[in-house]
């Protein structure tokens, strides 16, 4: 490659990108079986499968992250019009409170070329057009073309939903930002509501030592006299001076006259192990990442878990 275009300097660079990107491979293939709900998934995305929803956005100063394609299979899954998206900030589809830094993530990968985005398959969990939370497969490309004008590529395939399992990501106080459809419907809340819900409502004295315990918190609850088990697992994600816990929940009917709740494996619920989407954490380790003091007020640190 050095030879071919003269050029040692990009030679090096382009050997050392498919060292990384070999690197990469390995340990995707490590983790190559999906638990259920999709917890600990880093499966795969067939890049050149025609059922891939595909999205553009830019890499430009004075259009940073602004949807400049969108093809059909993007718009169905999200439920959007061209019209809607076409020049329109990607943070549509983020949730709060990762939206509200997208833009400054991306512009420091651009400017430093360090990311763990980039390149790899990995569940995260996005909004559609109704304002719901719903998980998907991503991996981002980085693009640059003849003329040095930077995109970046979203590939997207669907993740398996399940009926009796979902998520939902809550503020500081605990107040729900946002949920899965069928959260939403279980709970009785509408998605554009969701601040009015308080999952201590359920959780009564619930903390976020509790929240955040690896065996998950329990609780029984009537609705409609109905006894159902209920079942969370949390994780606390710092994003400057911003504090969320993104949660996977699985719930299931107590049949009428059984006193104990039925088994995990009884009904079509999540596994309970694993990380949740979004996480970043793949082996339980953390990385800084700085955003400069124009960017961040006092150039706080940022820490993020690594995806597995």
């Amino acid at each position: 490659m050095i030879n071919v275009l003269n050029d040692n300097k990009r030679g090096q660079a382009l050997l050392d990108h498919a060292e990384d990107l070999e690197e990469t491979t390995k340990r995707e293939n490590e983790v190559d079986e999906e638990e259920i709900g999709g917890a600990m998934t880093t499966p795969n995305v067939d890049m050149f499968s025609d059922e891939n929803a595909l999205v553009t956005i830019s890499g430009e100063k004075s259009s940073m992250c602004e949807i400049i394609h969108a093809n059909t299979a993007f718009l169905s899954l999200f439920g959007f019009k061209r019209n809607d998206v076409i020049g329109v900030n990607i943070k549509k589809i983020i949730p709060n409170p990762i939206a509200n830094l997208h833009d400054v993530l991306v512009a420091k990968y651009i400017e430093t070329g360090f990311a763990k985005v980039i390149d790899r398959s990995r569940p995260v969990l996005c909004l559609n057009s109704s304002g719901h939370l719903f998980q998907i497969i991503l991996c981002v490309k980085h693009v640059v073309d003849n003329e040095g004008k930077q995109s970046f590529v979203g590939i997207i395939k669907p993740s398996k939903q399940y009926k009796n399992s979902g998520f939902f990501i809550l503020d500081d106080t605990f107040g729900m930002l946002h949920a899965t459809e069928n959260i939403s419907s279980f709970f009785g809340f509408k998605p554009r509501t969701t601040a009015s819900f308080k999952i201590t409502a359920i959780f009564v004295g619930l903390t976020a030592e509790r929240l955040t315990d690896k065996l998950g918190v329990k609780t029984t609850w009537i609705k409609n006299e109905f006894s159902y088990e209920i079942e969370i697992f949390g994780d606390k994600v710092s994003i400057g001076n911003l504090t969320c816990y993104i949660c996977r929940i699985k719930f299931w009917r107590i049949p009428s006259g059984i006193g104990a709740g039925l088994s995990s494996s009884s009904v079509d619920i999540a596994s309970s192990g694993g990380s949740n989407p979004m996480v970043f954490s793949p082996h339980g380790l953390f990385f800084n990442a700085y955003f400069s003091s124009n960017e961040v007020q006092g150039a706080r640190q940022i820490w993020f878990k690594v995806f597995r």
